[in-house]
């Protein structure tokens, strides 16, 4: 039962609208008592925790649930006073109030405001990366709680809140969708109020409302039911902490959803609560009467500073209280020292008489004194006077001339304490003042030295802690070396705040570098060149800069929720990019390897999903796959593919001859400086010179992607003082597939055509060409 319900049926009690017997009282006042010092337990954990220094610690004790000041503000309700009074009345338990020292311990632990250095940011960054939004949303809760003016907390709370209720309230959607409505239930149960904000107009949220009603009063039944039996099961024990515990929850449950048990389970309740209340009122008496007797002993032992009357009375009563369990060696002990007390008081009796003379005679000697008395008195006040001017002046100069002018008048009251104390105390004042001016000038002159590029935390600290020490220590001077101190602390607090500040500068448009110099090397990564994992590293390089820096919060600089998400993003892409090089390189590997051209184009096919590929590459692979018949009449020439596949056409036993085949034994490898293609034959050049210029004229046999060989002309004219214009062939070198085919046909015909097939298969060419070949 919650504690804040527990408080409403208190406060009814109080204000006479419970209708409640003895017994029942008993039991409510029990639960509140349990209820106290469970949060007196927790109360002193957590100030002994930070007593020790351990504030993390005590906060992360606090705000566990149920959450310790919260609990304690329930308990502390407006009329407590009121209710300790009517527990008083009618001889119910009442807990001792709350010790308000280890309450403020508490609350200072929520007016310290924390930096995004403090361990709970480093918890909520952690949850945020892990995508544990409830405990982000437990953890920003505490911080909201600690840095109230926090506003950006504030609305990331909120945030949170409503992200965490969004996603329980989908998940209950999706269990009630799957017919699991104690599950939906469940959930929904823990959305708490914030539900009825944000959801109010749902109608799921209307139809589940409706059903965490109905769970929750068909488990208030069933707890109903579950009580008396545990009632019925300890109907013969003493355990009366047990019993009265179960029946003030009935009395809750019973109030809270207004039901009616029947009448037996009723009066049996009754009955085990005042048979709980009965060995509880015994137990107690036990326990107040060896209380007193211990009292009494410690008493005696140890007494308290008290006159020898109001000792006695003291010791009388707390005898009494003990009654039966006094034992004999307690009660002689008692006896002795009562009779030392009554010894005590005829003597203090006695002596009355005797004050009274002597007063008698200390008023005749007075008068003898008086004349002195009051010349030593205008002494004694003009040096009082001199004393409350010293304490007034500020400047240290003229109150050094001041000291020595007043021990040099006033010597024969400077033994007295009266004056000797507070001189000695202006004195040290001096003394300090000049320590401290000396401290002062030191602490700005660190300062106004200090490495502004360092990045350590404890540095910065450290000089901020330096004017703030400068500062303080200026308050103990006069108000003109007080603003001249405090102009130069704030002058130089400007300057490194603003060193700071471009200290974070840096930092921040390193981390930004580094993100856009990684994703700009991650976009432009072809897959299967060469230089793809060597630009991988690149971009990995400058991820590892960034996560350094993110990694590594501090005074300086904290890495945004922007560019965590930005960076976590990459890091997944450069994950994905890996893997998706290994894989396209060992694809087209296996196209290289095809032994035959069904293989070839499977590998092509599975090649073709890779999503890294561009529309251009997509295109070129379709295209490729579109010309595969003429691909097949190229390779098994004019005949069907069965056909073919039997006739060993222009191979034989006496090797390969490809004679008059320009296609395949004279194939160049051209580029104009912007593409490259191939050339059937040797590229044919002209040269035509004239005074002020010239032009060159290149003839060549390009081979388009159909097999076809188209004549193309290039043309490049050059005239003096003029930049060339036109284009041509800058290179030209025999292919890699010309080179294979020429050493095939030597191979085939100088050793054999099975010693030709094992060079196409190791050879490093187009895999298309090698399979041409080995047919």
């Amino acid at each position: 039962m919650t504690t804040q319900f527990l408080i409403l049926r208190i406060q009814s009690i109080i204000d006479g609208n419970a209708d409640m017997n003895p017994s029942q009282l008993r039991a409510i006042a029990n639960e509140y008592k349990r209820v106290c010092e469970d949060a007196e337990r927790k109360l002193v954990h957590c100030a002994s925790l930070i007593k020790a220094g351990r504030d993390y610690a005590a906060l992360q004790v606090a705000e566990t649930e149920p959450l310790l000041l919260d609990t304690i503000n329930e308990l502390l309700f407006e009329k407590i006073e009121d209710w300790r009074t009517f527990c008083e009345v009618n001889s119910l338990p009442c807990p001792p109030a709350f010790n308000e020292y280890q309450i403020d311990l508490l609350k200072s632990l929520y007016t310290r405001e924390i930096s995004q250095t403090h361990p709970l940011y480093r918890d909520y960054r952690r949850a945020m990366r892990m995508h544990n939004y409830p405990e982000a949303l437990s953890v920003i809760r505490t911080i909201a709680k600690v840095n109230k003016l926090d506003a950006q907390a504030k609305k990331e709370c909120e945030k949170l809140e409503r992200k965490v209720a969004g996603d329980k309230f989908a998940e209950a959607k999706q269990a009630l969708a799957n017919k699991d409505e104690e599950r939906a239930v469940s959930i929904a149960s823990t959305i708490g109020e914030i539900g009825k904000d944000i959801f109010a107009s749902d109608p799921d949220w209307i139809k589940l409302s409706a059903k965490v009603e109905e769970f929750e009063l068909r488990n208030a039944k069933n707890r109903l039911v579950e009580i008396v039996s545990k009632l019925r099961e300890l109907e013969s024990s003493d355990d009366y902490r047990e019993i009265l515990s179960l029946c003030a929850e009935f009395d809750l449950i019973c109030s809270k959803y207004s039901l009616s048990a029947n009448e037996a389970d009723l009066e049996f309740v009754k009955s085990q609560t005042k048979r709980a209340s009965s060995i509880q009122d015994e137990i107690l008496k036990l326990q107040e009467r060896a209380n007193a007797s211990i009292a009494l002993a410690a008493e005696i032992e140890h007494p308290e500073e008290l006159p020898p009357s109001k000792e006695l009375l003291k010791l009388k009563e707390l005898a009494a209280k003990s009654g039966e369990l006094l034992e004999n060696e307690l009660k002689s002990r008692f006896e002795k020292r009562c009779a030392e007390l009554k010894s005590q008081i005829r003597l203090a009796r006695a002596k009355s008489g005797l004050v009274f003379c002597v007063l008698i005679c200390a008023l005749a000697a007075g008068a003898f004194y008086a004349d002195k008395f009051a010349k030593d008195m205008k002494l004694r006040e003009d040096a009082k006077r001199e004393l409350s001017i010293m304490v007034e002046v500020s400047d240290d100069s003229k109150l050094g001339e001041m000291i020595a002018k007043f021990e040099s008048s006033y010597k024969d009251l400077l033994n007295q304490m009266e004056f000797s104390l507070p001189l000695s105390q202006i004195k040290e004042g001096f003394a300090q003042r000049s320590e401290l001016e000396a401290k002062i000038k030191k602490d700005l002159d660190f300062v106004s030295k200090f490495d502004k590029k360092s990045r350590l935390d404890s540095d910065w600290n450290y000089a901020f802690e330096k004017l703030d020490e400068a500062e303080k220590g200026a308050l103990a001077f006069s108000d003109a070396r007080r603003s001249r101190i405090k102009d130069m602390a704030n002058s130089l607090r400007r300057d490194l705040r603003n060193s700071m500040n471009e200290l974070r500068s840096e930092t921040s448009n390193a981390l930004k570098s580094s993100l856009k110099k990684a994703a700009d090397t991650l976009a432009k990564i072809d897959v299967l060149s060469d230089s793809a994992y060597g630009e991988l590293n690149m971009a990995n390089e400058e991820l590892k800069k960034a996560r350094q820096i993110a990694d590594n919060p501090s005074k300086i600089f904290n890495i945004s929720q922007l560019d965590a998400d930005r960076l976590a993003e990459l890091d997944g892409k450069l994950q994905t990019m890996s893997e998706l090089i290994a894989k396209s390189k060992a694809s087209f590997k296996a196209m290289l390897d095809a032994s035959n051209l069904d293989e070839y184009f499977a590998e092509l096919g599975r090649f073709k999903e890779n999503p890294n590929l561009s529309a251009k590459e997509l295109l070129e692979i379709e295209n490729l796959e579109g010309i595969k018949d003429f691909i097949e009449k190229q390779v098994y020439g004019g005949f069907s593919r069965s056909v073919a596949e039997n006739t060993p056409e222009k191979f034989s036993s006496a090797g390969i001859d490809f004679s008059g085949n320009d296609m395949v034994l004279e194939m160049y490898r051209c580029t104009d400086g912007t593409r490259v293609f191939y050339v059937s034959g040797k590229v044919q050049t002209r040269k035509q010179t004239w005074r002020g210029g010239s032009e060159i004229t290149q003839t060549a046999m390009i081979i388009g992607s159909n097999g076809t060989a188209t004549e193309s002309v290039f043309r490049m004219n050059y005239t003096d003082g003029f930049p060339p214009r036109g284009r041509s062939i800058i290179s030209s070198e025999l292919s890699a597939e010309s080179r294979l085919a020429n050493a095939v046909a030597e191979v085939s015909q100088s050793d054999s055509p099975i010693r030709a097939i094992e060079l196409v298969a190791k050879a490093n060419a187009n895999p298309m060409f090698k399979v041409w070949l080995e047919k």
